[in-house]
């Protein structure tokens, strides 16, 4: 593939490239462990735990209004995947991190009102059924690095590149909605602003999709 024969059909090549992408992730990612083991462990260990297991998903990081650093990732223990939510870790957590940390396990709830968010439901198509919190009398602890596959690290740290990126150029306000809008990222997004796209029944733009794939990729051509 020449130069001239990318800019001539660029997104027709930038759609080969990312679905190669993807197939090669599907190929070298390991399958999805049953979620049911962990499940039934969870129901029979009530109280502060020990968890150990990989980071197999983005450490997603927000900041409280009372200046706590709050960070969630999902988690592949030995029975199962696990969301898993801890305030102000000690160490800067990253995908592929195999780490130990002790806290609770928990469920989620389904709908709570009617046309409301059910975690529920959301976790599950994601093979999840159990969530863990991290005791904040505790610190989890990196036990090594690197156990996650190479090429999703590599799409991370593409991400968070393109984050910092808009983060830098645009406004607060303007960065979050734009990295919503690209990138899936909606951690930047304050419930006000979230609240007038649930209300305008416009939420589902905020959903990474083709279309905004090839728009992002015509903008950086």
């Amino acid at each position: 593939m020449t130069f001239n024969a990318f800019r001539r059909r660029p997104l027709f090549y930038a759609a080969i490239l990312f679905s190669s992408g993807i197939i090669l992730q599907a190929y070298f990612l390991p399958h999805k462990l049953s979620d049911d083991n962990i499940f039934i462990v969870a129901k029979a260990q009530p109280g502060i735990i020990s968890l150990k297991g990989d980071i197999v998903s983005e450490v997603e990081e927000r900041r409280t209004f009372y200046g706590d650093e709050n960070v969630s990732f999902t988690l592949r223990a030995a029975k199962g995947l696990v969301k898993c939510y801890l305030t102000n870790p000690q160490e800067k957590l990253s995908y592929g991190d195999e780490i130990s940390m002790k806290g609770e396990f928990a469920f989620p709830k389904g709908v709570r009102n009617p046309g409301g968010f059910d975690k529920r439901a959301y976790l599950e198509r994601q093979g999840i059924r159990v969530m863990f919190y991290g005791d904040k009398k505790s610190n989890s602890e990196i036990l090594s690095r690197g156990h996650g596959n190479p090429i999703r690290g590599k799409a991370i740290q593409i991400k968070q590149f393109l984050s910092k990126g808009i983060a830098e150029t645009f406004s607060t306000r303007d960065a979050a909605f734009l990295q919503a809008l690209f990138l899936g990222e909606r951690s930047g997004l304050g419930e006000d602003f979230k609240d007038l796209f649930i209300k305008t029944g416009t939420m589902h733009i905020l959903a990474v999709s083709g279309f905004n794939i090839g728009f992002l990729i015509v903008t950086i051509l």
